[in-house]
């Protein structure tokens, strides 16, 4: 608990809550960087997840904004949580629409031929 100018004591928790909502008109500021946490926390993974899986953590989003309707907080964390969810969904989406091949086994000395089509000299 800390110690409010009035003397009163508040828990440090209802002082974060009262900051976050001062700062309302801020708060899509935050969009970009919890969508790119959803994008990290993708490419933190030990293994490629499923599509299902991947849509797990959009459709846990949407089951919050259905049950947590009123308040301020809750207009941010299912906001946050839907930002964050997109993230981990855009980057499987995009890692699944560029796959390519993946050499599973050693293969060993390879001979590559090609053709030089253009050469440009430079300084």
């Amino acid at each position: 608990m800390v110690q409010s100018a009035g003397g009163r004591s508040r828990p440090i928790f209802d002082r974060a809550i009262d900051a976050f909502e001062r700062e309302q008109e801020r708060w899509f500021l935050w969009i970009p960087a919890l969508f790119g946490t959803g994008i990290a926390a993708y490419f933190a993974l030990p293994s490629e997840p499923s599509l299902l899986l991947a849509l797990l953590p959009a459709a846990f989003a949407i089951v919050l904004a259905m049950v947590w309707r009123t308040g301020g907080m809750a207009l941010l964390a299912t906001s946050a949580a839907f930002a964050v969810a997109f993230g981990f969904t855009a980057a499987k989406l995009r890692s699944d629409r560029v796959a390519a091949p993946v050499i599973d086994r050693p293969v060993g000395p390879v001979e590559v031929t090609g053709w030089i089509e253009l050469v440009e000299p430079r300084p």
